[in-house]
């Protein structure tokens, strides 16, 4: 196997900051906002370690002779990583090169760490962990998008914790799928976005469910009787193995009693109660775990101070504090390496209790990871929910609105929701009411009622007026919470640049939506292409977004 440096492939890469293919003259050199990676189509087997899986994006384009195929980028996780090596297979060999990264936010476990120094009014030591890092002292408003996520994982918890077949509604659960419908998965979504009310993350239900097994368990944890070798008194001693007697051995005297010497003491297996045991070092690390789990939430919520489960978190972490200071777990060594269950833990009922709590923190951890690196997913599929939930607003009642969609309750590149086409909606109008679909980006390549030019462009979402002659608006998303305007018109004017005067679509608009600004802010670089920036907690201005989306698809009509 053979790697081959950059320069003897041609063309082999682009970047873009949409999913559309940029020129040579339009491609980027390095990522850090949503960004694509458009790699020749001839090559196989693309994968890179340090970014993880790549999503696949659209169809093969073709520019120049070349066709391209597009990858949507995570974000790397690593904190002092650069650059990104993409490996690929090229006519039987392996090939590679450095995929420059512009880190705009620090890693999640960085940021947290910040947000509790700055909850605790040491501003300057944050700013300087932050430089320290190489980011910018601003680079703690993504604090923001932390704030999204954990209210997004609420969201899929709740509906993924009941199901209702009652009426017209058929929700079922199935291995981890889980079918909601369209109505339920929007109402509650405006619920779960009311930023006056701290989320019910899994640190609350934890504080709620664990304190009395937590303190049962740290004052009387299992013991084992451990043997070991010491001295006993002669009298005493009721078991000797082969280095107990070999001791005794190089002992000066003839008899017992003259080995043992003046204290009457000889080498002897004794039988002592340790809790250093495998169960107890995972109860150890669980509290480590709810503490710090703890420490951010409290931070981050600071502003809900008097609420019922800020406090009640709050008085968990004083628990799992004293717990490691004062109780006999305390004296419990540190976890090794992945936590394997015993039969204590799996059976145990006290320990059966953590262990669950332990698996549910442990599976929360990853997803956070996950999560962080395809926030830009994250904030798409949240804001899809926010269309759904304009369409709602805007509209009659509609069929849309008996509609099931597919949950997860684990993400797959950032995606919970298996998004599906939602129609027809009546929207509402004087004349009377006028029906539109909306579809994902999965769909809109499979529909034949659009036309085959928006599909090249890969919109995240279309909202559409089918008939002889289709008319819609097409939605790109992402997010920038440091410079949320230069993103949108950047991002907007790279959109215009790529769509060729001959494949202007009479009757459709492009909106570049960018979450992370403070208030709604519009603007367009032509007559058909506009960009929007927008607060990440849509639910807190649901009357201006709803105008927002009834004015982009008005000109359909």
């Amino acid at each position: 196997m053979s790697i081959i440096p950059l320069g003897e492939v041609p063309s082999v890469f682009r970047i873009s900051f949409g999913p559309w293919l940029p020129s040579e003259e339009q491609a980027l050199f390095a990522h850090g906002h949503r960004t694509y990676l458009w790699l020749n189509a001839e090559f196989s087997e693309v994968n890179c370690n340090e970014l993880g899986e790549l999503k696949r994006v659209g169809d093969v384009l073709e520019d120049k002779g070349i066709k391209w195929q597009c990858f949507e980028l995570p974000k790397c996780q690593v904190e002092t990583l650069k650059t990104s090596q993409i490996g690929y297979l090229h006519l039987g060999r392996w090939c590679h090169f450095e995929l420059p990264e512009l880190p705009r936010l620090p890693p999640r476990k960085l940021l947290d760490e910040v947000d509790k120094l700055d909850s605790a009014g040491s501003d300057d030591e944050a700013s300087d962990l932050l430089i320290a890092a190489g980011f910018q002292s601003a680079a703690r408003s993504g604090i923001q998008i932390a704030k999204l996520i954990d209210r997004h994982s609420d969201l899929i918890y709740r509906l993924t914790k009941s199901v209702s077949s009652i009426g017209r509604y058929n929700e079922f659960n199935d291995r981890g799928q889980f079918s909601r419908s369209v109505k339920r998965i929007y109402t509650r979504w405006t619920r779960i976005g009311n930023s006056r009310i701290p989320p019910l993350s899994l640190v609350v239900r934890l504080a709620d469910e664990l304190p009395k097994v937590l303190e049962t368990v740290c004052e009387n944890p299992r013991v084992v009787l451990r043997r070991q070798r010491e001295l006993e008194l002669a009298t005493r001693i009721q078991q000797v193995d082969s280095a107990c007697i070999r001791w005794i051995g190089r002992q000066a005297g003839r008899t017992l009693a003259e080995k043992a010497g003046p204290r009457q003491r000889l080498m002897g297996v004794v039988r002592r109660e340790d809790y250093d045991t495998p169960e107890n070092r995972v109860v150890r690390d669980l509290l480590y775990r709810c503490k710090f789990a703890g420490e951010v939430y409290v931070a981050r919520h600071r502003e809900f101070a008097s609420h019922s489960r800020v406090l009640n978190v709050r008085t968990f972490v004083r628990l799992c504090e004293r717990l490691l200071c004062s109780s006999k777990i305390a004296a419990v060594g540190q976890l090794v390496g992945i936590a394997q269950p015993n039969y204590v833990l799996q059976h145990e009922s006290r320990y059966a209790v953590l262990w669950d709590a332990y698996q549910r923190l442990i599976k929360q951890e990853k997803e956070i990871q996950s999560t962080w690196a395809w926030r830009d997913r994250i904030w798409n599929e949240w804001l899809g929910l926010g269309l759904a939930s304009a369409m709602a607003q805007i509209s009659h009642r509609s069929p849309a609105m008996r509609k099931t969609l597919v949950i997860s309750d684990e993400p797959s590149a950032g995606e919970f929701c298996q998004m599906e086409s939602i129609g027809p909606w009546w929207v509402k109008k004087v004349s009377g009411p006028y029906s539109v679909h909306m579809m994902p980006q999965a769909k809109v390549r499979d529909c034949n009622f659009l036309p085959r030019p928006l599909a090249r462009l890969s919109p995240d979402y279309v909202i559409a007026k089918l008939g002889s002659i289709t008319k819609g608006t097409a939605f790109w998303t992402n997010m920038d919470v440091i410079n949320t305007s230069e993103t949108a018109k950047k991002t907007a004017a790279q959109l215009q640049a790529s769509i060729p005067a001959t494949s202007e679509i009479g009757g459709w608009k492009y909106v570049i939506i960018t979450g992370g600004s403070k208030k709604f802010e519009e603007g367009s670089v032509s007559d058909t292409v506009g960009w929007i920036t927008l607060p990440v907690m849509l639910q807190d201005h649901m009357d201006a977004w709803a105008k927002f989306v009834q004015r982009a698809i008005q000109h359909a009509v």
